[in-house]
């Protein structure tokens, strides 16, 4: 019997900072805390309207074109953003999985009736570390169903009862949280759980007294209400559509508890809020009356709308997905709202410049295009008056396109020795390790090379011995977004290298005083066959 070791070795450095100091704020009126820290946005005292740059949200802003071959084409649906994929949850389709380039990488199950197969899904979770997909069915299933990432179908995760509408969750500790439409039927023993890795559910006791949903039509499994949840924290956070109240479920103590309320928004069928739980801010879509951020460090609420400043000032909604902000279009929608924007009075030349350069890269009958953002951690204060470059990412080619402003983010850094302000290095280079504070990964060498044991698939060619080395490319956020081969043994065995190095936990990243950049981190790999 063939054996295959692998044989890695790293550094590792730790860094630690002082802590930001508070300033006292003064309340809007709007924004109230009752003793259970419970949150409330007073509809009737929500200020006017707002222009925020895309920019002091987020950063690490991407353009990914998705393969555009006839199994990666998809139709516009809900997708599910992760460090190192893109889940495509289709309506009445397979849902498709893809790399954070945009490569196509296979189906996940079918639509069916077997083994394996759905008819329709409402929710997905991917656990990265261990390597598996859930995928909940839309309703009238006691299961989940479990992949692994190359699709191959793991079996069903009972749950014990009928399901109807469920949202899950993989959080922290690698448990699911899940949830899903208590009211339906009035027969469900929960309205929410957890679900550990070996399959165990914990069911949780609460429903909430002043939570109850009367259904139009409850012989169709309540398809008039949604339940609304978006990953955006640790916890998950949820609310019905006929709900004014955020709730937010704690798998630690299995507790449930209002979290955010807005009120006097004169609820109806036809009026109702969507709620984004965000980093220190709360953001509530109201229908028809539009979008408001509470924000949680300055105690205020005000409508509000997004412009994508790294692209021309283009309009963005607030669509979230797993602490991500992204926005989905076709080539063609796309391309009218460039016309549209460039016909703007506020349009700049430099803008007009950016989103040309776009609009020329466009093809009609290409796959769908994807705008993806990751939300800032906002422990730091950033100045928005810069000059960025946007990755925009073909598959295996990438281009940049320079965004129309003048200088690059400032950070204020705040410790316990100083309060300056510090100029942030240049955020789109990658640096050498031997110019940054070097990344660390938080795994101990006899833990990375479990790992890697685990999870290493030997390809189909004869027993190979050899040494080689890679150089990871870490992320600001430490995710491992690229593995670049410095010395091979083998294409086959490098490619499996690069495919399970980018499945490593997340690193502390590089930094430049105090900073954190994109860097490079190199690793020896051997290979013994015996």
């Amino acid at each position: 019997m063939k054996k295959f070791y692998l044989i890695l070795t790293c550094a590792a450095l730790c860094a630690c900072g002082g802590g930001n100091k508070q300033q006292a704020v003064q309340s809007d009126g709007s924004f109230t805390i009752d003793n259970s820290n419970v949150i409330t946005c007073d509809f009737d005292q929500v200020g006017e309207e707002r222009t925020i740059p895309l920019s002091e949200w987020v950063d690490d802003f991407q353009i990914v074109r998705f393969e555009d071959n006839d199994d990666a084409i998809f139709k516009m649906s809900w997708p599910h953003i992760t460090e190192n994929y893109i889940g495509i949850r289709q309506s009445g389709g397979a849902f498709k999985l893809f790399d954070r380039q945009g490569k196509y990488l296979g189906n996940i199950g079918n639509v069916g009736g077997g083994p394996g197969e759905y008819k329709s899904l409402y929710s997905e979770a991917i656990d990265e570390k261990k390597g598996w997909i859930y995928l909940a069915p839309f309703a009238w299933s006691d299961h989940l169903l479990k992949y692994d990432l190359r699709g191959n179908y793991l079996g069903e995760v009972e749950v014990g009862e009928n399901l109807n509408k469920p949202k899950i969750q993989l959080l922290p500790d690698g448990n699911l949280a899940l949830v899903h439409m208590y009211f339906h039927d009035n027969k469900s023993t929960m309205m929410a759980a957890t679900i550990s890795p070996d399959g165990k559910v914990t069911k949780c006791p609460d429903i909430p007294k002043n939570l109850h949903i009367t259904f139009r039509n409850p012989q169709f499994g309540g398809f008039n209400h949604e339940v609304w949840h978006y990953g955006c924290t640790d916890e998950m956070k949820f609310a019905y559509t006929i709900s004014d109240t955020l709730y937010a479920y704690d798998h630690k103590t299995n507790h449930l508890k209002a979290d955010f309320v807005m009120k006097n928004y004169r609820k109806s069928d036809d009026i109702y809020c969507i709620y984004f739980p965000l980093p220190n801010k709360y953001v509530t879509w109201v229908k028809g009356k539009g979008n408001i951020v509470t924000d949680l460090k300055t105690q205020q609420s005000y409508f509000f709308k997004l412009k994508n400043d790294f692209v021309g000032g283009l309009p963005i909604n607030t669509q979230n997905s797993n602490g991500y902000i992204w926005a989905m279009y076709e080539p063609l929608q796309l391309m009218e709202r460039i016309e549209k924007r460039l016909e703007e009075s506020d349009c700049t030349d430099a803008d007009k410049k950016v989103l040309k350069e776009l609009y020329d890269s466009l093809d009609e009958d290409d796959n769908n295009i994807m705008f993806i953002g990751k939300l800032k951690n906002e422990n730091h204060t950033i100045h928005t008056n810069h000059k960025n470059k946007t990755k925009i990412i073909d598959n295996e080619k990438q281009k940049e396109i320079n965004s129309p402003t003048n200088e690059r983010p400032k950070l204020s850094a705040s410790s316990s020795t100083n309060n300056t302000h510090k100029t942030v290095p240049d955020t789109i280079k990658i640096y050498e390790e031997s110019e940054v504070k070097r990344a660390f990964l938080p795994l101990s060498n006899s833990q990375l090379v479990e790992f890697l044991t685990k999870n290493f698939k030997y390809p189909s060619i004869p027993p190979i011995n050899g040494k080689g080395k890679v150089d990871l490319v870490i992320e600001r956020d430490g995710r491992v977004s690229d593995v670049i081969i410095v010395q091979s043994i083998h294409p086959e065995i490098d490619k499996e290298f690069v495919r399970i190095l980018k499945l490593l936990p997340k690193f502390t990243p590089g930094s430049i005083n105090g900073i954190s950049v994109r860097s490079k981190y190199r690793l020896p790999t051997t290979s013994v066959c015996k």
